[in-house]
């Protein structure tokens, strides 16, 4: 009977241990994982802040395409007008010069 006693106590005590050493695993993981909680908290509130600051910098770069747009667009206007001014005044040489050598051909008449 004492060794039956024993046998259980000894067996208990084993159990103990390999309980605590199972707790003491699981409290490693839960330290680990914690850990890597920390680690990816940290990770996104970074990502989270360059995510704004590339927003941000969108912005800038989508209004400032749009101000070149503007300035493209008003730039080919002007563009097409000098060369409409530019066509006109072409004409207008060629029509004094059109002018000239008919005034020029009427006095070497007379």
């Amino acid at each position: 009977m004492l060794s039956a006693v024993s046998t259980h106590c000894r067996q208990s005590d084993q159990h103990n241990k390999e309980l605590i050493q199972e707790r003491d695993a699981l409290k490693q993981e839960l330290s680990e994982n914690n850990k890597a909680i920390e680690d990816l908290q940290q990770c996104h509130s970074e990502l989270e802040e360059r995510l704004q600051l590339l927003l941000e910098e969108k912005d800038t770069m989508q209004a400032r395409l749009e101000d070149l747009e503007k300035k493209l667009e008003m730039s080919e206007l002007l563009s097409k007008q000098v060369e409409e001014k530019h066509q006109e005044a072409q004409e207008l040489q060629q029509q004094r010069d059109q002018y000239f050598d008919a005034a020029r051909t009427k006095a070497e008449q007379d």
